[in-house]
């Protein structure tokens, strides 16, 4: 499986990561830290589109960059990965894989041309 975003639930302890259509559990996996304090924001999008500074967090197996992304899924604020080719943002959510169009993506603000 090629590196992928997911969501780290430590009472379960294992990362949730969404993969072909479903939430596959791992028990193996590597956390994004920000050791340089660099500031970091969400910001807005939506259809695949991917805001300058964006934050790559992974790589499809053809080697397509996956970014940070979140969005609003059954009630609750679910981080996934957006896929620019899908034009989504997938999230891993009751043991599936739900396409979101309108999330918001992670931005280094250093980074970031535009103000949202």
């Amino acid at each position: 499986m090629a590196a992928s975003l997911s969501q780290v639930v430590p009472s379960h302890r294992v990362c949730y990561v969404a993969y072909a259509g479903r939430e596959c559990a791992h028990h193996h996996y590597q956390v994004l830290t920000n050791p340089n304090n660099t500031e970091l924001v969400w910001v807005q999008a939506s259809h695949g589109s991917i805001p300058t500074g964006a934050l790559a967090g992974g790589k499809q197996s053809d080697g397509t960059n996956l970014y940070i992304g979140r969005g609003h899924y059954n009630g609750s604020m679910v981080v996934g990965k957006v896929h620019p080719q899908h034009h989504v943002l997938y999230v891993s959510f009751g043991g599936d894989e739900h396409p979101i169009h309108s999330y918001e993506v992670l931005v280094a603000k250093n980074l970031h041309t535009h103000d949202y």
